[in-house]
């Protein structure tokens, strides 16, 4: 049986399914941070057009090996070796082998009936009738027979002497399933007798394409057409008859098969003749002449309808070839070169063929390649079929091996077989390897002993280098093992050492020993050591066997290492891995990893190549050997032509020769020698033994080779670099190499065939378009493209040429859409040309898009889509195409069992999914996945390829962590050495930021050093430095003991110089080690103070940040502070507990108040709950205050928090130092020790000592002009601050820096100032603006004066959150205060408006009135994510906020809310985890929508009344929410707020009000809302019963009362009935919930919802925006959770084309981005591209591409959501109109600017349409912008490349500060979560590199809540929920474990929401899009 590699190409080898980045990668320059993450190597894999034709891996990895070893040299030939090989025994044993000394079978006489139809009877459709008579010899008396049968039903045996005796010996039968045995029980059989054993019984014609099966084609007519054939090989027969079925059991067959009139029916032996079957109508019964002895898996048979073409051989056999009726005119080239072979095999062989006939069929559906059954050969339609018109070059190959690899099999395998499986490779190596010879007689043009080299020798080099290989004579018992062994070992190999033994022998003697060995063993068995006995009797030159041992019975190979002294080389050899410290598989034993090997050798002066010298290598370490003629300096060579299995080393200096030789004059050392070069250099470089610059070296020369050989070999070497750095930036130094070294040979032989092209120049062309379309060259990609369209549109005329249809096919599909991709799934299912169909099954894999390559995985496993015998290779190359890897991955794991079930455990198919699957596998990550996909699985005949992926995968990390940035270095070096890239673009890119190309290590913990810059003067012309650093220097510092207080003797000194921290370094802690109390078991957190006790009444703080050198030594980027704090105690105590973190205490002093005694006798730390516990010599007396004074050392960290440092690059591009704070909520502590709970309200009295030309601010105005601090000439000052109101330590802030201000005064006095930056300084008049107007409004809003007297806001470079409200000093993000009209868009100045309202807005509610505790957070954000609506609204009334309210907040918390996991507003907690982790959606989003609901409820006037009396009852203090509710009922009676309220605040969710009608009537319910009904709630929190107070606003289309709406109330009850007012009639609409006030869903009948769609056709505007966008909103919800059927949601978008208001619209592209989310991996997704590309073109062309700063804000939102929505789904006008803007910005970016509403849209799109130039012009502008805001567009757009590399290039940047801003950090991973492309590189990022993201950022970052939600927001299926759970366990989330909670929640529901809509709604969209926009289809 043949290998089959499904070739599809003309040398369609390692073709790679289409994703790749196009042009030439700018070069990188400056630092690249060493520590790049280990990473991994796929296998370059092996896809030969070749001969065999079973599977075998499509990858194998190169190679590797250890240091060279020496000893005594042997030069004579071999001789006998008396060292006997080890085996060791596998477990466990299989017992299931039959015994032939007791039983054996003789013959067998089978008839068939096979029923494919309704013909036998319904029950028995695809079943057939079997009798088989078996004559058995019997050598033993025994009672029971013992035969091997599967899936058979005995109908009845009998057991008869054959002497004539007519007793039936029988008794019983049984079945041992796991051993497939048939074991019957007879009456004693007598020995020496042969008894006749009849069997009848009924199969099955399965599916499985094993045993005897049914496979089918679509003729002509459209119908189906149904036939039975067979696959025997290796233990299928027992499917098929009861029978011995082991090789060692030959016998006779005589076959007879019954079967309708209409078939025609073909077995191994010829007809004798076809009759009618008596009594059986339209039955015809087919007699065949007996076979000689043979194996069972010979046996074949066919019933069909197939006919044939026929000729005999000059020898008088018969020989056809069948086929299907339509495709016979395609079996005249398989004929002829049967015909050929055929007779030259005989006359090869010196031995004629058997048989009387040789027939080959081509089957529609056939697992193998093809099948070598004795007198009919089965094929694979692609392996036999050849027409001239419609097939490749490659194709046509492909025929003639395949059949001439099956013909060598009638004598190797057929004549004589194998004793037993184990020497597999007699058969499959002897046919690899004499395929080629028979091609080389009919096709010498071909050259294909040339390719050998590439299409097996150096393919199986890969694999053999692993220390999971096998012998080629391997151990095997089991059915799952021995289908293991039909791999590239006993195929390739075999062939390789066959070939080699060949050339040592030579020809003559060789064929002379095969003849003596075929006449001698003919129709018997044999073994290993009989054919060595048989080429020893026909020589006595060498012992074959002693030397093939060494060859066949231990795995692997050498790499022979060569030194040489003048004239004298000396050869050692080892054993040569890939990985050098791979621990070798030893199961199967070895002979000391020594072989003999032929050392051929030519030099430089005497180039002789046909019959060179030669010396031996006797198995032993060492030889030396003089090479005559040899000159100094000359070069030379060993293994001449490849001849010899083994890898050659040479001496540096050699190598080098050459190199300089092939660039001098290629022609001097041949194709065979050239591609062995480097082919061996790059395995060895990737194993270690040389450098890869040696390697590089290598390749230089390649513009000047044409050769096939040479251009095969290179890329298949480059293809396991290729795969390594499909996540690597590395990839882009390769895509510019392979670019520029590909484009003579592309230049060369043209994208169009030309007349006179040889077969390899065809090979070669095709190889050229493969690898430049691959990598982008442009050229190339347009005439694939143009060739498809032309195709598309013209099928007739403008067919593609046959030799280039894979690349027109795959690039066209790739650079296309949907259109083309379902072009080529139609074309692949209507093709009748099975070759045909196989380049269009590998073209649509070659699709970009995720939900494409899903759905095309989905229809793996289809028979109606994918022939069964295809199926395997969807998954396999959708797995090349680096965007499907991770898809097929999943796919694979998720759904293993049944793609397991559906092949069979034994499938050949197995071994290659998994190797392709895993090929690129490259860091610990992916090993860990792949490990655990392992555990307690079972892999049938894939044990063996999942081991290998495992060790595959270790090796390719390895790989990555030794070479991946030496490779990307020297590639880089060698495009410029190359001249690939102008002396200009050298420049420019040495212009780049130096740090452009850095990459943090995320595996060892190598920190970035702080300031290391590289200066030009470090480029070297022409060149690239890659200068690798050890990132970062975590120093210790030492504990300076507390002279004060005694230290505790657990205290952890520190100290030192802090070092940049990167993920996985923290910084040094610099507290003491927990000390009592440690947290108790129970996990309840004990961490707060008690104010009963104690409680802070003042602060006097001074601090001194150290941020250049201006403080001893070990000091900078520390800060020092002293404060002292009035405490007043509330009960007698001798311990001081406050809060402190992360800060090194130097001395402390207690002191009562007006004593000078300190009474401080230690001081403790408990970490645990970051206390400060200082312990008192005496107990401290009740109602005294006391001063507790600290001096203390803090760090100014990275962390963004606490006091820390930022900075930013001046224009001068100097880096400036800032230090800020960010307190909120738990951090104060990390600044000064504190109570540092809300509750502590305290006056602050701040000083700042900085360096004189810094500024420094605090909360307090300023007390007059900086003062000297120690003395004038330390350059530093003191600035002093104004006593602040009293207030929470969360709201403390200081900033020291050089910024600049502007300033204003508010109408009632308040100075107001907005700094920043210098370079930004003109950016900040809209915000002062803003500021000084709202902080006015909200004083007259709330009637309440703002108390500071003075509101500072800053703009800090590096800030975690928005911004931060601190009482007169509140600090932003710079996007969130700074706008330029120029640069930045509406969008952004909304967000300043905003953020300003926001916080602006906490001065009152936050700082005036502070919550008594966390649990009422919700009162801080929710009044200010309300107010902050009013304040806008004010300033900007055109914005319409109100309005903006409903999609921004309601729309946007309902789904979270909806969540089982969700919690109440009010909710409690108590760990700072707890704490941050409820800075979420529900207390923003749900806070402000339900304080809107209730200002609309009590009216406006009545809710400031009540919040101006909240405000002064509770000013500078503390309350919380039943205080407000209190205030407000004390001025209203009409409501108890307080009843109300709490419905909406203790329990999570929100209710459905669903009504019905009845006349005038309406019954509206409530109902908890649950997006998954099945789900839940969480019911920690506790309930009110899930009522609510819900009051029910209504109009209706009679009354139309938007403005003054019906009002009745539902009291926390389950039901109401209200009436309408205005007698609609009863086909008029009604609505609920006016302007979405109310925080409730609401769901009509039907008849109402139809109204509703019936009125928004009509007249939309009947119907207020805020209810359109409510209407689609609620909708879409109801239908996703199955309330309503979607086409209710659908019909109320239908009327969007005549919609131009941006509420509604928002909405409506929200709702379906739910929708967009879940079908991202469904083919689902092109009804709705389809769908939303109609929808978005009215509102696309009403607004236009180019944008008018004069419209209104609401009309430049809607052209970003056209021209957003519209490129996303790919609209071509807006896809041009994006790449040409950022062309033309990065041809000039002075003149060509983009409009700023419009750059995100444009960056965006014009990256993902583009290539790595448009990448890193975005990456170049994202780092050098100062305009925050422009940097977060260029920041987004980077995430939307296509292209996985870049996407994972960008991840791995993400955590560098140099490269991203740290606040930044955590939002490329969300980024590029979005992009369905690298949502699987996100997650697994994620996941892998959690811990390192955890230690970056803190357990307590805001942004993880964000991160888990973004990244995991489209999981929906049982594998992402299972991984998603998996990823949870015992893991720490810190404040995102509730997220974590809900995306588990979300998940579940997005499954649930799959199965019962997925379908559904799908067909909708598709239909819609249809009725909609009839002209799109």
């Amino acid at each position: 049986m043949s290998h089959d590699e499904m070739q599809l190409e003309e040398n369609e080898k390692n073709e790679d399914p289409g994703v790749s980045c196009t042009t030439v990668q700018l070069l990188f320059f400056g630092v690249v941070c060493c520590g790049i993450i280990a990473g991994v190597g796929c296998i370059a894999y092996f896809v030969p057009d070749r001969t065999c034709v079973n599977e075998f891996p499509a990858t194998e990895p190169p190679v590797s090996s250890e240091a060279p070893l020496t000893e005594a040299p042997i030069t004579e030939a071999p001789v006998p070796s008396t060292e006997e090989p080890i085996v060791s025994t596998v477990p466990p044993v299989w017992d299931g082998r039959l015994d032939p000394n007791v039983t054996t079978p003789l013959s067998y006489a089978l008839t068939l009936q096979p029923c494919l139809g309704g013909e036998c009877g319904e029950p028995m459709r695809f079943r057939f009738y079997g009798w088989v008579d078996i004559v058995v010899e019997v050598w033993a008396e025994t009672s029971e027979i013992i035969m091997h049968m599967v899936d058979i039903e005995i109908v009845s045996i009998t057991v008869k002497a054959l002497d004539g005796d007519d007793t039936d010996l029988f008794m019983s039968w049984s079945n041992y399933k796991f051993y497939q045995y048939l074991k019957i029980s007879t009456a004693p059989l007598m020995e020496g007798t042969n008894y006749t054993v009849s069997i009848e019984y009924i199969g099955n014609l399965q599916e499985g394409l094993a045993g005897f099966y049914r496979s089918s084609y679509t003729n002509a007519a459209g119908d189906t057409v149904w036939l039975a054939t067979s696959q025997m090989q290796p233990t299928d027969a027992r499917r098929a008859l009861p029978c011995w079925d082991e090789p060692g059991f030959r016998s006779y067959f005589d076959t007879t098969i019954i079967h309708l009139d209409t078939m025609t029916a073909l077995s191994n032996g010829k007809e004798v003749g076809t009759e009618p079957e008596a009594g059986m109508d339209g039955w015809s019964r087919t007699v065949f002449r007996t076979t000689p002895k043979m194996p069972t898996y010979l046996l074949a048979f066919v019933v069909s309808d197939f006919v044939f073409k026929e000729v005999n051989t000059t020898n008088g056999i018969r020989f056809r070839v069948y086929s299907r009726p339509e495709a016979i005119e395609s079996a005249y080239y398989g004929l002829d070169q049967g015909d050929q072979i055929l007779t030259y095999f005989e006359e090869y062989f010196d031995t004629p063929y058997p048989l009387k006939k040789q027939d080959m069929v081509a089957i529609p559906d056939f697992a193998a390649g093809a099948m070598e059954n004795w007198g009919l050969i089965l094929y694979r339609e692609t392996a036999l079929l050849y027409n001239e018109e419609e097939n490749s070059e490659s194709n046509k190959q492909r025929v003639a091996v395949v059949v001439s690899h099956e013909l060598a099999h009638q004598w190797f395998g057929n004549l004589v077989t194998p004793e037993w499986w184990d020497d597999l490779w007699l058969n499959e190596g002897f046919a690899s390897y004499v395929e080629y010879i028979g091609v080389n007689f009919t096709e010498p043009s071909w050259k294909m002993m040339e390719q050998f080299l590439v299409d097996d020798l150096q393919s199986v080099f890969v694999l053999d280098a692993l220390g999971s290989s096998h012998p080629v004579k391997v151990p095997v018992n089991s059915p799952a093992e021995i289908n293991e062994i039909f791999d590239t070992i006993s195929y390739a190999k075999g062939a390789s050492i066959i070939r080699m033994l060949n050339n040592i022998l030579s020809e003559e003697i060789f064929q002379a020993g095969i003849t003596g060995y075929l006449d001698k063993y003919s129709e018997g068995n044999a073994n290993s050591d009989k054919l060595w006995a048989s080429l020893n009797e026909v020589q006595d030159q060498y012992d074959v066997k002693t030397i093939m041992d060494t060859w066949t019975l231990q795995m692997g190979y050498p790499v022979i290492t060569l030194t040489r002294t003048g004239s004298t080389l000396t050869a050692t050899q080892q054993h040569f891995l890939i990985d050098p410290n791979t621990v070798v598989d030893n199961k199967y034993g070895d002979l000391g990893y020594l072989w003999y090997c032929q050392l051929t050798y030519a030099h430089q002066t005497d180039q002789e190549y046909d019959n060179p010298p030669f010396v031996w290598l006797n198995a032993t370490k060492t030889v030396n050997f003089e090479l005559s003629n040899y000159n100094d300096g000359d070069w030379f060579l060993i293994n001449i032509k490849q001849y010899n299995y083994y890898r050659v080393n040479y001496p540096s200096e050699t190598w080098a020769e050459l190199a300089t030789q092939l660039d001098n004059d290629l022609t001097q050392i041949p194709n065979e020698n050239r591609a062995a070069l480097i082919d061996d250099a790059f395995n060895l470089a990737r194993s270690g033994m040389i450098e890869y610059d040696i390697a590089m070296d290598l390749t230089k020369y390649l513009n000047k080779e044409l050769e096939y050989i040479p251009w095969e070999a290179t890329l298949t070497v480059f293809e396991y670099i290729r795969d390594m750095f499909s996540r690597n930036a590395g990839y882009g130094d390769l895509e510019t190499y392979m670019l520029c070294q590909i484009q003579s040979l592309y230049d060369s032989v043209g994208f169009q065939e030309k007349e006179g092209d040889t077969h390899l120049d065809i090979y070669n062309r095709v190889n050229a378009i493969r690898t430049a379309c691959y990598y982008g060259n442009e050229d190339c990609l347009s005439k694939a493209t143009q060739e498809l369209s032309e195709y598309m549109a013209d099928e007739v005329d403008e067919r593609v040429s046959p030799n280039i249809r894979t690349q027109v096919y795959c690039y066209g599909i790739r650079e296309g859409g949907a259109d083309e991709w379902d072009f080529g799934l139609a074309k692949y299912i209507e093709s009748t040309d099975s070759a045909e169909k196989s380049k269009w099954l590998f073209a649509l894999s070659c699709s970009r898009e995720p939900w494409i390559l899903n759905r095309y995985l989905s229809y793996m496993l289809n028979q109606d889509v994918v022939r069964q015998q295809d199926a395997s290779y969807v998954i396999r190359y959708t797995a090349q195409n680096y965007v499907g890897r991770a898809l097929a991955w999943d796919y694979l794991r998720s759904n293993w069992d049944e793609i397991f079930e559906y092949f069979g455990g034994g499938s050949f198919s197995f071994s290659n999914i998994i190797s392709d699957v895993t090929s690129q596998f490259n860091t610990e990550f992916d090993l860990e996945e792949l490990k655990s996909f392992g555990e307690g699985r079972d892999f049938g005949s894939a044990t063996r390829a999942y081991e290998q992926a495992i060790d595959q995968t270790e090796i390719n990390i390895e790989w990555m962590a030794k070479n991946a940035e030496t490779v990307a270095t020297s590639l880089a070096n060698s495009v410029a050495q190359l001249g690939c890239l102008s002396v200009e673009v050298i420049i420019t890119m040495s212009k780049a930021p130096d740090n452009m190309e850095m990459e943090v290590d995320l595996v060892d913990g190598a920190k970035p050093s702080d300031g290391v810059h590289c200066t030009m003067g470090m480029l070297v012309f022409f060149g690239i430095v890659s200068v690798g650093l050890i990132a970062g220097v975590g120093l210790i510092a030492y504990y300076v003991p507390d002279r004060t207080c005694e230290l505790q003797p657990t205290g952890s000194p520190i100290g030192g110089e802090p070092s940049t921290p990167n993920m996985l370094t923290e910084e040094p802690k610099v507290t003491e080690p927990p000390a009592s109390p440690s947290p108790p078991d129970d996990g309840v957190w004990a961490g707060r103070l008690n104010a009963d006790i104690m409680y802070p009444r003042s602060y006097d703080l001074q601090l001194q940040p150290c941020l250049y050198y201006e403080c001893e030594e070990g000091m900078r980027f520390k800060f020092y502070g002293e404060v002292e704090i009035v405490i007043v105690i509330g009960e007698s105590t001798d311990e001081i507990v406050m809060h402190m973190a992360e800060i090194e205490v130097k001395s402390i002093v207690v002191q009562a108040v007006g004593s000078e005694e300190d009474i401080c006798v230690h001081h403790t730390n408990n970490t645990d709950y970051e206390f400060l516990i200082i312990h008192t010599k005496e107990k401290m007396s009740k109602g005294t205050d006391y001063r507790v004074t600290i001096n203390y050392i803090g760090i100014l960290g990275e962390g963004l928090d606490g006091f820390y440092r930022s900075s930013y690059v001046n224009a001068d591009g100097e880096t400036v130092w800032l230090a800020t704070s960010q307190m909120q909520p738990t951090d104060a502590r990390r600044a000064l020790p504190c109570w540092d709970e809300p509750g502590f309200r305290s006056y602050f009295d701040t000083s700042i000592v900085h360096l004189k030309n810094l500024t420094a601010l605090s909360n307090g105005i300023e007390i007059g002009e900086p003062v000297p601090y120690d003395g004038d000439g330390s350059g530093l000052v003191k600035t002093t601050f104004k006593t602040t109101p009293k207030m929470p330590t969360y709201l403390l802030a200081f900033v020291v820096s050089n910024f600049e201000y502007k300033e204003n005064k508010t109408v009632n006095g308040v100075r107001f100032r907005v700094w920043c930056r210098p370079e930004a300084i003109n950016t900040t008049d809209y915000a002062l603006q803003q500021g000084v107007d709202i902080l006015t409004y909200f004083e007259d809003y709330f009637s309440t004066p703002f108390p500071m007297q003075k509101q500072d806001m800053v703009a800090i470079p590096d800030f975690a959150a928005g911004a931060m409200e601190n009482w007169g000093l509140i600090l932003y993000r710079e996007t969130a205060l700074l706008y330029s009209e120029e640069e930045n868009s509406a969008t952004n100045k909304q967000r300043v408006a905003v953020v300003i309202s926001h916080e602006l807005a906490h001065q009152w509610f936050g700082n005036l009135v502070t919550p008594e505790w966390w649990d009422d957070l919700w009162l801080n954000e929710g009044f200010a994510s309300y107010v902050e609506y009013l304040g806008v609204n004010f300033t900007e009334p055109s914005w319409k906020m109100l309005e903006q309210f409903v999609v921004v907040d309601p729309h946007t918390v309902f789904p979270l809310d909806a969540l089982g996991s969700s919690h109440p507003v009010k909710v409690p907690v108590s760990s700072p985890a707890e704490i941050n982790e409820i800075f979420d959606r529900i207390s923003y989003g749900k806070g402000a929508a339900i304080l809107r609901m209730l200002n609309n409820i009590l009216g406006e006037e009545v809710f400031k009344a009540g919040l101006f009396r909240y405000l002064s009852h509770y000013s500078e203090g503390n309350a919380n929410s039943d205080k407000l509710w209190d205030s407000l009922n004390q001025v209203q009676d009409e409501y108890d707020v307080k009843t109300i309220m709490d419905t909406w605040t203790l329990q999570m969710g929100f209710p459905l009000v669903t009504v019905e009608r009845s006349g005038q009537t309406i019954t509206a319910t409530q109902k908890h809302f649950l997006i998954d009904p099945d789900t839940p709630p969480d019911d920690k929190y506790g309930d009110v019963g899930y009522l609510w107070f819900v009051q029910l606003s209504h109009t209706n289309q009679h009354k139309r009362n938007f403005d003054n709406p019906d009002i009745d109330w539902m009291n926390a009850t389950e039901s109401k009935t209200f009436e309408l007012s205005g007698s609609p009639g009863d086909n008029e609409w009604f609505i609920v919930n006016i302007k979405q006030y109310n925080f409730y869903r609401v769901n009509y009948e039907e008849t109402n919802w139809k109204s509703l769609i019936t009125q928004l056709d009509e007249n939309k505007d009947e119907i207020p925006p805020e209810n359109r966008a409510a209407l689609i909103d609620d909708a879409f919800t109801l239908a996703r959770r199955g309330d309503i059927d979607y086409d209710i949601a659908l019909g109320l978008t239908e009327y969007l084309a005549a919609e131009e208001d941006y509420i509604p619209w928002e909405a409506a592209i929200n709702s379906l981005g739910y929708i967009r989310s879940m079908f991202s991996r469904n083919g689902g997704y092109g009804n709705l591209e389809k769908y939303m590309l109609c929808q978005i073109e009215s509102l696309y062309q009403a607004v236009g591409f180019e944008d008018d700063p004069d419209d209104n804000i609401l009309v430049q939102y809607n052209r970003v959501n056209a021209v957003s929505t519209a490129c996303s789904y790919g609209h071509a006008d807006c896809l041009a109109n994006a790449t040409r803007e950022l062309s033309e910005y990065m041809a000039d970016e002075e003149k060509e600017r983009v409009s700023p509403n419009l750059r995100t849209s444009v960056y965006c799109y014009g990256i993902r349409e583009g290539s790595s130039d448009e990448w890193d012009f975005g990456l170049k502008k994202y780092q050098e912008s100062t305009d925050s805001a422009e940097k977060s567009k260029w920041l987004f757009a980077l995430s939307c490349s296509n292209e996985p590399w870049i996407l994972s290039r960008f991840l791995r940047y993400a955590f560098d500060p140099k490269i991203v801003r740290q606040q930044d950090a955590s939002y490329v991973i969300r980024y590029t979560a979005r992009n369905y492309v690298g949502r699987a590189l996100a997650w697994d990022f994620l996941r892998s590199e959690w811990d390192a993201i955890f230690d970056y950022f803190g357990g307590g970052f805001f942004a993880f809540s964000s991160l888990i939600r973004e990244t995991t927001s489209a999981f929906n299926t049982e594998f992402d929920l299972e991984e998603l759970i998996k990823f949870g366990e015992n893991r720490e989330f810190g404040s995102a474990r509730r997220t974590y909670e809900q995306a588990i929640d979300q998940t579940k529901s997005n499954i649930a929401w799959m199965e019962r809509n997925a379908e559904t709604v799908s067909k909708l969209l598709g239909e819609s899009a249809g009725m909609l926009c009839p002209d799109t289809d």
